[in-house]
């Protein structure tokens, strides 16, 4: 049987040649590509700005005073958040509002990735924070370094790291990005379940998963349809104040937006625009298609998410 060959994104820049039946009737239309137009050229600037207009909450500066202690999380270098570059700016105002250095905390919010050890977290935080402030890689087993805030309607046991628990503000620094389950990362995941105990992980993962669920409410999903952003978002009402600190990426490196403020509206802002710029346009279930990592990072763990999405996009038997 003779073949068509299409041209698919492959790896940074790249594209890997797929040779198929000429009876599929599939050309290059058919391949689907993220917009990756217009990415900010001075972030820096981008993130100024961000914080001197956020979104429905007064400024970081105006949210704390001396004495007022503040946990910093940002997620865990699985992710390409511009974390070096954000963190100092968010300190320098942050001091400028006199709160001391030894009043602030920073986490890596890892949840139940691998647990960050002191290169990987001077890699991920840069040298300067790292050694200037306490820096935690939360230890997801241990019982004794959480605090107990209840349960939530759902059943969610809310146990978060001591040091994010007992502050008075959290700053959360992150990305919205598609999460498999949670619609969008980013916002109050960086706490649950990023810094909370594995018994309120489980909970969390569990959300949306059970056999009469609606996987298409799931990846790239609304907030207010999304289990597991409902039930994230409820655990969060436990919690005391947070200031959100968020991007919306492409490859590493890229940066679209930067957004700062209240974590709900900040993560409904940059969902939106993530889905103008990832999701694929309505069409039928397809019988076969493909699915590479482009522009993300092909890692083993990025790629055997793709396994877990196979299902909803394909037709019956695809």
């Amino acid at each position: 049987m003779t073949t068509a060959t299409i041209e698919a994104p492959w790896g940074d820049g790249g594209t890997l040649g797929l040779r198929l039946p000429p009876d599929w009737n599939v050309g290059r239309e058919s391949v689907v590509e993220p917009d990756l137009r217009g990415p900010t050229d001075d972030y820096p600037a981008a993130l100024a700005g961000a914080l001197d207009a956020p979104r429905d909450s007064p400024r970081l500066e105006d949210r704390v005073r001396p004495g007022s202690k503040v946990a910093i999380v940002v997620d865990d270098p699985s992710r390409w958040t511009p974390v070096r570059e954000a963190l100092p700016m968010v300190l320098a105002r942050l001091h400028a509002a006199g709160v001391a250095a030894e009043d602030v905390t920073i986490s890596v919010g890892v949840g139940r990735h691998h647990a960050v050890d002191d290169a990987a977290m001077r890699r991920r935080l840069g040298e300067g924070p790292a050694s200037s402030y306490r820096c935690y890689s939360p230890p997801v087993d241990d019982l004794s370094a959480y605090v107990d805030l209840g349960t939530t309607a759902r059943g969610v046991p809310v146990r978060v790291f001591r040091p994010v628990a007992e502050a008075d503000l959290r700053v959360l620094i992150g990305s919205v990005l598609p999460h498999l389950q949670a619609g969008f990362g980013g916002g109050y995941k960086l706490i649950f379940p990023g810094t909370s105990h594995r018994t309120t992980l489980g909970a969390l993962h569990r959300q949306g998963l059970s056999r009469d669920s609606d996987a298409g409410l799931l990846l790239g999903g609304l907030a207010a349809e999304n289990p597991m952003r409902q039930a994230v978002n409820e655990a969060a009402g436990l919690l005391g104040p947070c200031f959100s600190v968020s991007h919306l990426i492409g490859a590493p490196g890229m940066i679209f937006r930067a957004c700062a403020g209240r974590p709900e509206s900040v993560q409904d802002a940059l969902a939106e625009e993530a889905r103008t710029r990832f999701q694929a346009p309505p069409a039928p279930p397809p019988t076969w298609w493909w699915w590479g990592t482009t522009p993300g990072r092909a890692t083993r763990c990025r790629a055997s998410r793709r396994c877990s999405t196979i299902g909803p996009p394909a037709s019956q038997g695809g």
